[in-house]
């Protein structure tokens, strides 16, 4: 690896994962059923970092932006052979908001950005949040296929998606918003305007966000809960 650039080893960041776990994203209002995603943990990430531009090849450090209660919000920021990008995570723990933050600075390098191309997929689901373990194996040897053809098939039939919204909805995509400087006051305002409107639209935002003084912070929440 030495005297390779990060164009160079690009491909190997980028690499579809040999494996991946599955998480129920939204469900229905009775919650029979759920839509699922396959998602990679923060040791999953640091694992394909090493193995693409090893461990001196990359540096994280982080800033805590908020902690309020169980909502916290951590910026990462991730530099790899000398290339620096940042993004925002959320979680219900320190450590939750910390792995969700270096997946999506993470993300920025492409490290599993294929994922966001999976298509939706609706299950029968246990209790409300469970995937029975035949679905699980079904969804584990359609994302083999999906990886080494291109072709998703799931040979379990799925769930069809429901005819009315289901009870986490999502937003419609919008274009980012555009950067803001936290001293400017109308910036703050009109950011904090948003998140109320996304709230209001049923967004989870976290704790606490309305005393954020940070409008960089705040844009990076509007554009996470938009594209959600």
């Amino acid at each position: 690896m030495a005297g390779k650039t990060l164009n160079e080893l690009l491909g190997n960041l980028q690499a579809p994962f040999a494996e991946v776990d599955w998480k129920v994203q939204s469900t229905t209002k009775d919650k029979s059923r759920g839509q699922v995603v396959p998602y990679i943990d923060a040791r999953s990430v640091a694992e394909r970092l090493d193995e693409a531009v090893g461990p001196e090849g990359w540096q994280d450090s982080y800033d805590i932006l908020l902690a309020q209660g169980d909502s916290f919000v951590v910026r990462c920021r991730l530099s790899v052979l000398g290339v620096s990008k940042e993004d925002v995570g959320e979680g219900d723990s320190l450590k939750a908001a910390f792995s969700d933050a270096l997946k999506r600075a993470a993300v920025k390098f492409g490290v599993g950005r294929y994922l966001y191309r999976m298509p939706d997929v609706w299950v029968e689901i246990e209790e409300g949040r469970f995937i029975p373990r035949s679905t699980v194996r079904a969804l584990d040897a359609a994302y083999r296929r999906f990886i080494e053809t291109g072709e998703w098939r799931l040979d379990a039939a799925p769930a069809k998606a429901p005819a009315a919204e289901p009870a986490v909805a999502k937003a419609a995509p919008a274009a980012p918003a555009a950067p803001a400087k936290s001293s400017n006051g109308n910036d703050l305002a009109r950011l904090k305007g948003e998140l109320a409107a996304l709230a209001r639209q049923g967004a989870k935002l976290p704790a606490g966000w309305e005393r954020v003084a940070d409008a960089e912070v705040l844009r990076r929440l509007v554009e996470r809960h938009k594209a959600n």
